[in-house]
């Protein structure tokens, strides 16, 4: 589980299907992705930068800093399932 910067790792081996959770867990990666390159695109668009309150840019910046971690997170988890 995955919540701000705070990571719970369970061992749920004999409990969880492995095979659906990885699936579960790719699904939710590429969703994020999808996201990651979304925000991305809103911050590489000078019009939106400039027109945009600051308070909103930075709130992207963070909002994409965050998407980055879980990201990685996912990534680490889908890797330990192996």
């Amino acid at each position: 589980v995955v919540e701000g910067d705070v990571l719970v790792v369970v061992s749920l081996e004999g409990v969880v299907d492995v095979a659906a959770e990885r699936e579960r867990l790719v699904k939710e990666r590429d969703k994020l992705r999808r996201d990651v390159a979304f925000v991305a695109k809103k911050l590489d668009n000078p019009n939106f930068v400039d027109r945009a309150p600051p308070e909103l840019v930075a709130q992207e910046r963070v909002k994409l800093d965050e998407l980055g971690v879980r990201v990685a997170h996912i990534e680490a988890a889908i890797e330990r399932l192996g």
